[in-house]
């Protein structure tokens, strides 16, 4: 250490070691200092040598022309930061648009759709009545007796007396089993065939039956019946050509003599809904209905659905729902979550789960669902339930939909009426069972005019098949993907300020080596602080 007299100062002697280390930390930092000219890098000079457009004219000799180019690149910039923050905003509302194409049904053919079909009667008088009959159960044919008694048309159907009186013959715990057994039957609405001009049931020109078709209960409708369900391992049908003559004809009895006075349900048909196999059909909200003495054609076209998950609108899922009273498995659609929904809304009101529904409530009986289900049904779609319901639901990720178009034509009465006539009077040879004969009978004694009207408010011919063998693909895209997203700030900035990434990486450069020389220079300073202290 040694006295400067021309500086006045105290000079340390460093040693050897400290006076390389000084030194290495010295060029460092000075290195880290510069620019690529080799000169003292001040924010300035950064400013000149950078590629963001106009910001070497912010320090020009003209006061006038630093002023304009500070405005421009300022108002550049704002305006740019706008964009970026509506761009930014529209990207985490996670928009999207729906891409819609046609695609080629597969070389198998395109699966024919599932179809469910009910009569609006939810009980057939005649069954019992012919059960009544034949039945050498004596318990049960008391029960079947006064079934029929309250059954039987009158001024009381359906008053207080005449549900308590139903109700207490048939209990809750028989209820679905009853309605399985005394409902309408496929084997008694499908029309006795009459080969080789007439068939009742036929698909792709292959004759069908009852056993092609699957059954399940309903408070509504009683008992409903479903063509090529995706059940039980059954594989599904596939349509390899489209038109009528390739899909499902039905001829069909709705037995309007058979009908009950039913206030819930006061119509006279059938109602029908073409829905995807693997979903459960939900008859009282969905479907269209068919008139009895019409022949009803339905083409139908298919649709695939794709919807995107969290965090998008849709928010769709992919769970399966399991509450049906069958124990099977269907694939979740919305209406399927709507309506447990609305049944837990039941059972809360009403202390009864309806009949399709597996619950830890009892099912509802006549009376219930007379009472007390239907009228809160109505209630349920104002109620602050319902529009949680609508909340709690979100979209299927995919899902199979059809579009149906109908159009109707009259029935060749005169042909009907013999065609039944040649059946049911003996002169063909075939063998009929005896609930049909039970139910033709009456029609045998009728006169010409009676059988007309009979046709006329009985019969039903049904053809269901596809339009044609392409289908529609309505699939959902983010409108913003992480690249679109740079994409789009980048062409604001790009065009406004000749920003690119590039541009970017220059001003972090710039940022990191004046933070390193700050940190170098205070490290240096310390250190000297530390090892020399005044």
């Amino acid at each position: 250490m040694f006295w400067n007299t021309k500086t006045n100062s105290v000079h340390h002697d460093l040693s050897p070691d400290a006076q390389r280390t000084t030194k290495d930390e010295t060029g460092v930092n000075e290195a880290i200092n510069k620019n690529v000219n080799g000169r003292i890098e001040t924010f300035k000079g950064f400013l000149l040598d950078t590629t963001l457009h106009g910001a070497r004219f912010m320090h020009s000799e003209s006061l006038v022309r630093r002023f304009a180019w500070t405005i421009l690149l300022s108002v550049s910039l704002g305006f740019c930061s706008y964009m970026a923050f509506g761009t930014l905003r529209d990207y985490f509302d996670r928009p999207f648009n729906t891409r819609t194409s046609s695609r080629s049904s597969p070389k198998n053919g395109l699966t024919f759709p599932a179809v469910t079909l009910c009569n609006f009667n939810p009980l057939n008088v005649n069954r019992v009545i012919h059960f009544e009959n034949a039945s050498h159960d004596i318990e049960e044919v008391k029960r079947l007796k006064q079934i029929s008694k309250v059954l039987t048309p009158s001024k009381e159907a359906f008053t207080d007396g005449f549900l308590n009186k139903f109700s207490d013959i048939l209990s809750r715990e028989n209820l679905e089993s009853f309605l399985r057994l005394y409902s309408h039957q496929m084997e008694d609405m499908l029309l006795p065939n009459f080969p080789p001009t007439l068939f009742s049931c036929s698909f792709g020109g292959l004759v069908c039956g009852p056993e092609n078709f699957t059954s399940f209960a309903s408070f509504l409708f009683g008992q409903c019946h479903t063509f090529n369900l995706a059940q039980n391992g059954r594989p599904l049908l596939n349509a390899k050509v489209a038109g009528r003559r390739s899909g499902l004809r039905l001829l069909l009895n709705t037995q309007r003599d058979s009908y009950i006075d039913n206030p819930s349900s006061p119509f006279v048909g059938i109602t029908v809904l073409v829905h995807d196999s693997y979903n459960f059909p939900f008859m009282d909200e969905y479907g269209f209905a068919v008139e009895s003495g019409t022949h009803t054609f339905c083409s139908i076209k298919m649709k695939k659905v794709t919807n995107l998950p969290e965090p998008y609108a849709t928010n769709c899922t992919q769970r399966r729902l399991e509450m049906f009273r069958s124990g099977k498995s269907f694939a979740y659609s919305k209406p399927a979550c709507l309506m447990q929904c609305r049944n837990k809304f039941v059972i809360k009101k009403c202390q009864c789960t309806m009949l399709e529904f597996h619950a830890n409530a009892p099912v509802c009986a006549p009376n219930d669902t007379v009472i007390c289900v239907l009228p809160t049904l109505e209630k349920f779609s104002s109620s602050k339930d319902g529009y949680r319901c609508e909340q709690d639901c979100p979209q299927p990720c995919s899902h199979v939909e059809y579009e149906t178009s109908l159009s109707y034509a009259g029935l060749q009465k005169d042909l009907f009426v013999d065609y039944l006539s040649l059946l049911f009077n003996g002169t063909a040879n075939r063998t009929i069972s005896s609930m049909l004969q039970h139910t033709y009978r009456p029609f045998l004694n009728m006169t010409k005019s009676e059988k007309h009207k009979y046709i006329d408010n009985n019969i039903i011919s049904l053809d269901i098949y596809l339009k044609d063998l392409n289908y529609d693909v309505l699939e959902q895209v983010p409108m913003y993907e992480v690249w679109g997203l740079f994409a789009s700030l980048g062409g604001n900035y790009g065009l406004f300020l000749g920003i690119s990434a590039l541009t970017v990486c220059e001003f972090l450069d710039f940022g990191i080596r004046k933070f390193c020389h700050k940190i170098l220079s205070e490290r240096k300073k310390r250190r000297r602080q530390e090892k020399y202290p005044t």
